[in-house]
């Protein structure tokens, strides 16, 4: 499951989850077009062989040990946040060996994958959740949508994997094969609808989707996308042709172009830049502000590839108009032809919005009037673009898979690293980068405390991946990732 928090921490859907709910406080309520959408299962006779070939290759011991499923209908009584593994009551849940999982199981399971509000403490802490309201009311009103279409069960880490009590290892290594899909006698329908009702029904939806976003004063961050953990969640489920409305709400998802596309043209902060650094010095904060532009356009690369890989609209092209109104607009129908042409017209009222995002960034997704958007120094042009790609990310939500990019794993695994040299990619640790991916494709374990087994799994990396990688390239990624090759 996915979804994106507000502003600071985030949430995400896998297989289908959520949208505001009563268990938010004021959290008004979404409409269920706005909420992920469950994707129909797809038989693992079916899905690629690198798949298949994991589910197989699963050690005995592994497979044998337990797992915990959580009952949504007891995560749904919870009104303090989401209970600690040591926490949850026996009622509350269901373990048995992986290994004894059955399908009828794993069709009512939908597993939550998401980036915590809080980091854990390094002692147990009476109480303590890493999920923030924004998140929990979230998940609630995803697991409420989910209930009642007959699923029963919820795979989150928090709960379902030993935090204080044991050690976590076998269950961060078999994450990646969590919801293997039961057999399923039909494919999901990818069939396009007229192209015309397309382009009336992304505006309606994008309409409503920022209406919500407007109402909390807040968009769901930009880099959930960027970090690794949540890509190898994403690519184990490559071959199902997911699309991003089995992650992710449509107002995370719009949220989250917005915060990306306004962090790379410089309006405002975006999401996790801290106003006034201190006592750093005029130079100090304009080199902090070049690197956090720099890392902020890098962090639009996979919104580019994504939205360039979504459907036309009508004649082949996005039209330009406002969420409210109408217009039009020519130049290229790609996702990067028309991010091309709004960063710059952006970009001429980043001085002026520079201290905060929110003065420009209600009318310009609103579209309201032209005096509002002359008032916070958003242009006419500046709004039908941007509105343009707003109604273009909607189409991307519905259509664009985001774990099939590529025909094969080795080209694709080819283009991640090439993706992590160039910083496209975020982790809290530099380790993280390759053993995220590494479990992809092994169930050797990989020890992120020693650099050599480090760098022996990186040349493993680089051998799979198509073209492979020289020696030359695998020491300016080793050296990128502070380990030596020997190789100059």
């Amino acid at each position: 499951m996915e979804a994106s928090a507000c502003c600071a921490p985030e949430l995400q859907p896998n297989g289908t989850p959520p949208s505001g709910s009563e268990g938010a406080g004021s959290l008004p309520a979404t409409t269920d077009e706005l909420l992920p959408h469950a994707p129909q299962p797809v038989p693992l006779s079916q899905l690629p062989g690198v798949i298949q070939d994991l589910h197989r290759g699963m050690p005995p011991l592994m497979a044998a040990a337990p797992m915990r499923l959580m009952l949504i209908a007891a995560v749904l009584r919870w009104s303090g946040g989401v209970k600690v593994y040591e926490d949850v009551e026996p009622s509350e849940c269901e373990e048995l060996p992986y290994a004894d999982v059955g399908e009828a199981q794993w069709a009512a399971t939908v597993v939550l994958s998401w980036r915590w509000g809080a980091p854990k403490p390094a002692a147990r802490q009476p109480g303590f959740s890493p999920m923030c309201p924004h998140q929990l009311g979230t998940l609630a009103g995803a697991l409420r949508t989910f209930s009642d279409v007959g699923l029963r069960y919820v795979w989150i880490d928090w709960c379902c994997v030993p935090q204080y009590s044991a050690p976590s290892m076998v269950e961060v290594m078999r994450c990646k094969q969590l919801l293997q899909p039961p057999p399923a006698d039909h494919e999901p329908s990818r069939q396009l609808p007229d192209t015309a009702a397309m382009d009336a029904e992304d505006a309606r939806a994008a309409a409503a989707a920022v209406g919500s976003i407007l109402r909390r004063d807040g968009v769901a961050c930009r880099d959930y996308l960027h970090r690794v953990w949540p890509l190898a969640e994403r690519m184990a489920r490559y071959g199902r042709g997911e699309p991003l409305s089995a992650w992710l709400g449509l107002e995370a998802w719009l949220g989250m172009v917005a915060d990306a596309v306004l962090a790379a043209a410089g309006l405002g902060r975006g999401c996790g830049q801290q106003q006034g650094q201190g006592q750093q010095g005029q130079q100090g904060q304009g080199q902090a502000a070049g690197a956090a532009g720099a890392q902020a356009r890098r962090d639009l690369v996979l919104y580019r590839r994504i939205l360039d890989a979504c459907p036309a609209g009508s004649q082949g092209r996005v039209a330009a108009d406002s969420l409210h109104g109408s217009g039009s607009a020519s130049g290229g129908s790609s996702g990067s032809a028309l991010l091309d042409r709004l960063l710059p017209l952006l970009a001429t009222t980043a001085d002026a919005a520079a201290t905060d995002t929110g003065p420009g960034l209600a009318p310009t997704c609103a579209s309201a009037s032209a005096s509002a958007n002359a008032s916070a120094g958003i242009t006419e042009p500046a709004v039908a673009h941007f509105a343009a790609l707003l109604r273009m990310a909607v189409r991307a939500w519905r259509h664009v898979a985001l774990a099939d990019g590529v025909p094969a794993w080795p080209g694709w695994l080819h283009r991640y690293l090439a993706d992590m040299s160039d910083g496209v990619y975020h982790s809290s640790s530099s380790p993280a980068r390759v053993r995220a991916v590494y479990a992809l494709f092994s169930w050797k374990p990989v020890d992120a405390q020693s650099p050599a087994a480090l760098l022996q799994a990186l040349r493993e990396l680089a051998g799979w991946a198509a073209p492979r990688l020289d020696e030359r390239q695998l020491a300016a990624l080793a050296a990128d990732l502070g380990l030596a090759t020997g190789v100059t």
